[in-house]
């Protein structure tokens, strides 16, 4: 069984949260498809805020460090250091009333791991290259609200030789690198073509996303729109060209329903 220090985690993640743009930061330590319990340690300095989104279920936030807000449309809770708070079902939002972090924990549901997989991490991860990492990394999280969850910085005469992680919402993981060596480009290299794009999963509030992402310079390539398979999404651009598309699912739908829809028949053997 392994230990970890949350005193420790708790004060890194502030720390980070301090110095990035976003005012937040966020660590997952215990999570993954395989698991039935998520653990998410989020810090967000004074003023900033978890917009109002869905509930993620059976959840818990406990108080690390500072004081937060939890409020739905018609009710709201302070809680302090050391406190517990029980996660609405109602839609809500979580605001730092101080710099402060919290300990998110959520039920989920757990498939049986792999063989030979380790099951915190996810089978596959995105990497994503820029001629700029580091503005591309203030600007993730500027737009789109992501929370960095490694930063190695490159030695100073290889500042290439870069790494970081996000996540979203204290979800998912992605990695963002400099153009290092040839057969890695940004879409700003090579006319603007992309070779992959990055979906993300969004646990509510797409068309809010949407416009904040909009405002905060974010080029909006697909109007929010809902799809045949029960999500709506929309999806953009970021500086350097990268295309994101970013979903809610609103509805659930058979796959006899969406091959209806499509009129095409799809083959996915786990999809009811």
């Amino acid at each position: 069984m392994d230990s970890i220090s949350l005193s420790s985690i708790a004060d890194d993640q502030l720390d980070l949260a301090r110095r990035a743009h976003s005012g937040r930061a966020a660590h997952t330590i215990r999570g993954g498809h395989h698991h039935a319990l998520r653990q998410t340690v989020l810090a967000l300095v004074a003023g900033q805020e978890l917009a109002e989104h869905d509930s993620p279920g059976e959840a818990t936030l406990t108080v690390l460090r500072g004081r937060v807000r939890l409020a739905t449309a018609t009710e709201q809770w302070d809680g302090q250091q050391h406190d517990v708070l029980v996660l609405p079902a109602d839609r809500h939002s979580v605001l730092a009333v101080d710099d402060a972090v919290i300990l998110l924990t959520v039920a989920v549901a757990a498939a049986a791991p792999a063989p030979g997989l380790r099951p915190e991490n996810p089978v596959f991860t995105s990497s994503v290259y820029y001629r700029d990492p580091v503005a591309a990394l203030d600007w993730l999280q500027r737009v789109f609200g992501f929370d960095v969850t490694m930063a190695i910085e490159g030695p100073p005469d290889a500042p290439q030789m870069c790494h970081y992680e996000l996540s979203c919402a204290g979800r998912g993981r992605v990695m963002i690198g400099a153009e290092w060596s040839a057969p890695y480009r940004s879409p700003a290299s090579v006319d603007g073509t992309n070779t992959q794009s990055v979906h993300v999963e969004l646990s509510g509030g797409l068309d809010e996303h949407c416009e904040r992402a909009r405002a905060a310079s974010a080029v909006i390539v697909m109007e929010p729109q809902d799809q045949f398979y029960g999500a709506r999404t929309y999806a953009a651009v970021d500086l350097e060209g990268h295309r994101w598309t970013f979903s809610v699912q609103l509805r659930e739908v058979t796959r006899a329903e969406a091959a209806a829809a499509l009129g095409q028949p799809i083959f996915a053997p786990d999809w009811r």
